[in-house]
């Protein structure tokens, strides 16, 4: 258990880790604690290139990324303290109700390019960029979330950030393809039929051609035809759908989502009963004591790392 936090309830269990919903002890804020599983403990290459990149994820406020708090690690666990959002993944959204509206998906990728842009300026890329770490709050917009936090490397297999960063745009156009068609983009090794089948060219009639041209960064590929770094992409975005769609397209795009998000809504991490006898009204202003309107729960020139004989 991280000091200072008061567990409450368990909100899930992914390939990064355990995640449970708390509260800070000073203030009543919420936050979410994700436990990372053992074998990415383990890995120590990984956990040291972790290590250092919290201490840089912990500066970063973008509307587009999830807040980083702290990191806590002692001899038998590591946790990352995080922005509670109240809202449910990508995937969920996806998986529930199939594609999305040509607005809804580049008001995903926009989003996602943009949060990705500004953690690479900071030297920090994702890794993991998918569906299941985009979160979708209740009015539309996302949060990436789980930057650093992704399986641990290959062994020998050498840090390159700008490759890293090239990896983090496709990743992103791949989102960007399962908003439109509804389906996860294929696993398969690049070159097999079922890859070709599934992530050949969008079938004419999804979007029109200026939009079709983001989604060609998907498939992945080698340094010679690397995609543009994500601001760049984001304002070709910017460019395209508003050609397309016009100036409104961002706005009915996030109240689709926003749509979609809350028919689950009695799946967000606050829909539950409010511990301490709070009522559920009361809920938001220890949101907004523990979000972007209230800053860091506590100064944190870098990353907390506690380690144990």
């Amino acid at each position: 258990m991280v000091p200072g936090y008061r567990e409450i309830r368990e909100l899930g269990t992914g390939s990064g880790g355990r995640v449970v919903l708390a509260t800070y002890t000073g203030t009543g804020a919420y936050v979410a604690i994700k436990y990372l599983h053992a074998p990415s403990r383990a890995d120590e290459r990984s956990m040291a290139r972790l290590r250092e990149r919290v201490r840089v994820l912990v500066g970063l406020d973008d509307p587009h990324i999830v807040r980083l708090y702290e990191y806590y690690e002692d001899v038998l666990e590591a946790a990352l303290v995080m922005e509670l959002v109240d809202g449910v993944a990508l995937r969920r959204v996806l998986s529930g109700h199939g594609a999305t509206t040509p607005e809804a998906a580049l008001a995903v990728l926009k989003g996602v390019l943009l949060g990705l842009a500004r953690a690479h300026e900071a030297g920090v890329p994702h890794g993991d960029c998918r569906a299941e770490n985009i979160l979708i709050r209740a009015d539309g917009t996302g949060g990436l979330t789980d930057f650093g936090v992704a399986a641990p490397a290959a062994p020998g297999a050498p840090a390159e950030p700008p490759a890293e960063e090239a990896a983090d745009v496709r990743a992103a156009a791949r989102v960007f393809v399962e908003c439109l068609t509804g389906r996860p983009y294929p696993q398969d090794p690049p070159g097999t039929a079922a890859h070709r089948r599934q992530a050949g060219p969008l079938p004419a009639g999804v979007v029109p051609e200026p939009v079709r041209r983001l989604a060609r960064h998907a498939p992945a590929g080698g340094p010679a035809d690397r995609p543009p770094v994500a601001r760049a992409l984001a304002g070709e975005l910017e460019t395209a759908a508003s050609a397309v769609y016009g100036p409104e397209w961002e706005r009915r795009g996030r109240r689709h989502l926003a749509e979609r998000a809350t028919r689950f809504a009695l799946d967000f991490p606050l829909a539950g009963p409010v511990p301490g006898g709070a009522s559920r009204t009361e809920a938001p202003a220890a949101r907004r004591a523990a979000g972007r309107a209230g800053g860091p729960l506590r100064a944190l020139p870098g990353s907390r790392i506690l380690t144990g004989a």
